[in-house]
């Protein structure tokens, strides 16, 4: 290889590299989005609320509506309980800060996948999706607001 295509190949690579980390779909860009969806939501000031949450994974599923006063977890109800979900699978879900928690956790630690969606006027996560090591079997797992009203 000669000296010149040697160099053209070295600031082709450089030049790669660069534009990865602006990437706005990478890790530093869902870092932004959830910086500044959190914003938007501590803007609101809401802390009485009622959502339905929908859990989604290889291993488990289910929903419950959850009630929510002074931010603390008041309620919540299974939709089918009789299908082995329980109020304590939710244990991780039930707060808009639990789950921008679950979102942060992907960010800090590098997920493979992390698909997340903010609602639009109010800011908390609505559709989530983290894959967290490529390649392995069944550890994904997600979340979807169905309905969140603040009371």
């Amino acid at each position: 290889m000669t000296r010149s295509v040697r160099n053209g190949v070295v600031a082709g690579c450089l030049g790669l590299l660069a534009a990865c980390g602006s990437d706005p779909t990478g890790i530093e860009g869902k870092r932004m989005e959830l910086e500044d969806a959190r914003r938007l939501w501590q803007a609101q000031g809401i802390d009485d609320y009622r959502m339905t949450v929908r859990l989604t994974g290889a291993w488990f599923g289910g929903a419950a509506v959850i009630r929510v006063r002074d931010g603390v977890p008041v309620s919540v109800q299974p939709v089918n309980a009789g299908q082995g979900v329980t109020a304590e699978t939710f244990a991780s879900y039930d707060t808009v800060e639990e789950l921008f928690a679950i979102v942060e956790r992907a960010v800090a630690e590098g997920a493979h996948r992390l698909d997340a969606e903010y609602h639009a006027r109010l800011g908390l996560p609505v559709n989530v999706f983290v894959d967290p090591i490529q390649n392995a079997i069944d550890e994904e797992h997600g979340f979807v607001v169905e309905v969140f009203e603040p009371q």
